[in-house]
């Protein structure tokens, strides 16, 4: 047995209005029931109408399965009346237009878990005050089966006990009369919200298709933006490391420059001959020869060496006599180098 469709198709207001006209009324049947089930608070009842034509061969169609009933729904009415409605109607229908006296069942499963009052009759005695001829209603249209809760009570929530008052109701035409106008509109009024639930649950499940459609695109967005957002993480850490690791370099750069600019500052004075004598500056004691001038092994021509000697004290001038400018003559005591004159030591 399938759920029923949508609960707004088999509200109360489209049944109660063709009660008016009570030709359509074929039968009504009213049941008490009461009984309890232990464990957890009763919160609800299912109804399970069943009917048995007595064939073995035929499985026994049920309607009002897996729709729950709460005491707020007393004086709900839902109504089936078409394969729409219930996968199982034709053949409840069948059963209660085929002349034989079957069974028909209603039980109460308390909510939640199940188990509960339930009561079976005839058919003959169901609607004993309104056949005449034969057991059940062969010959006549039956256009929707409804129910209606007439009243509910949960007495003891803690044992689940409950009391209930239903109506079975057999809606349709009697065998030899006609068809009133109210009766034909409201069928046709029915027909035609069968036929508008048909379309929304077909548009429905469109729409729900489209819908998971759009979540599963959504979801692959939301990952795709995920992965974007990991790897650029990933690469504004890598990001990070490469500045740092160019700031490093940046830093050892300028320090090998400093170090370069000062063993290039070192290269060049070391190199320098600011008199181009020929000796080097670091090593060049006579710093300004004269152009062209001949030297000796430290830079000094000869007229700078003999300057160079303090000839005003008279140890001074015997220097100056004695000094060898080359030390290229060991082995004379008076060289032919410098002379003591006036208080200076000159060439000879």
């Amino acid at each position: 047995m399938r759920t029923l469709l949508l609960a707004a198709l088999v509200a109360a207001a489209p049944l109660a209005w063709c009660e008016t006209a009570r030709a359509q009324i074929l039968a009504e049947s009213h049941f008490e029931l009461s009984g309890w089930r232990s464990g957890e608070p009763a919160t609800g009842v299912e109804f399970i109408v069943s009917f048995d034509d007595h064939q073995s061969w035929t499985e026994d169609p049920v309607l009002f399965d897996h729709l729950i009933w709460t005491p707020a729904d007393v004086g709900r009415v839902v109504s089936i009346g078409s394969w729409i409605d219930d996968s199982d109607y034709p053949a409840a229908s069948a059963t209660l237009t085929n002349g034989l006296d079957g069974t028909v069942s209603v039980g109460a499963f308390i909510q939640p878990g199940g188990g509960g009052p339930g009561v079976g009759r005839l058919e003959s005695q169901l609607f004993a005050d309104v056949f005449h001829v034969g057991p059940d209603f062969a010959g006549s249209m039956v256009d929707a089966i409804a129910l209606r809760l007439d009243a509910f009570t949960l007495d003891d929530p803690i044992s689940g006990a409950v009391n209930l008052e239903l109506t079975l109701l057999v809606v349709g035409s009697a065998e030899g009369s006609s068809v009133s106008p109210e009766l034909a509109q409201c069928t046709a009024d029915l027909e035609e919200a069968r036929l508008v639930e048909s379309a929304c649950m077909f548009a429905y499940w469109e729409v729900a298709a489209e819908l998971g459609g759009l979540r599963d695109g959504l979801a692959a967005c939301q990952s795709n933006v995920a992965a974007a957002s990991s790897e650029a993480s990933r690469l504004g850490a890598q990001l990070a490391l490469a500045q740092a690791g160019l700031a490093t370099a940046q830093t050892e750069l300028r320090a090998t420059q400093a170090e370069l600019a000062g063993a290039q500052g070192a290269l060049a004075a070391a190199l320098a001959d600011a008199d181009a004598d020929g000796v080097r500056d670091p090593g060049d004691l006579c710093l300004g020869s004269e152009p062209a001038a001949a030297i000796d092994g430290v830079g000094c021509s000869l007229a700078q060496f003999c300057a160079a000697i303090d000839a005003t004290t008279g140890s001074g001038r015997a220097s100056c006599n004695h000094s060898d400018w080359r030390n290229d003559e060991p082995l004379t005591d008076s060289p032919n180098d410098c002379k003591a004159s006036a208080g200076r030591c000159e060439p000879r």
